[in-house]
């Protein structure tokens, strides 16, 4: 664990205890803790998907519902290895990979 997500862990560690929470209850939710990436475009870092735009999906992959627009497309083999915990793709690609992952949301009503 890098050492900038143990110190927050500790520090929250410290101020549950100190505010009475049982510290099973603590150790349980630290647990369920998981370092992640922030997307921003504000940012130094890779660039590992873009927000809005086309859905670029690889070839023969199902198009997206009439009706939903594209929030953001993500390489998830794009970002860097120590971003998350999670079981990510081992190898780059490109935002069209089969990594990517597209988040849509529906437009609003009326």
């Amino acid at each position: 664990m890098k050492p900038e997500i143990l110190g927050k862990t500790n520090r929250f560690r410290a101020k549950a205890l100190a505010g009475g929470v049982p510290s099973v209850e603590v150790e349980r939710w630290l647990e369920a803790a998981r370092p992640c990436a922030t997307l921003a475009s504000t940012v130094d870092g890779p660039v590992v998907g873009h927000f809005g735009g086309p859905d670029l999906l690889p070839v023969g992959a199902p198009r997206l519902p009439a009706g939903l627009k594209l929030i953001a497309m993500l390489d998830l083999a794009a970002l860097p290895g120590d971003a998350t915990t999670l079981a990510l793709p081992p190898t780059a690609g490109s935002s069209s990979s089969p990594g990517s992952t597209p988040t849509t949301s529906t437009p609003p009503a009326g």
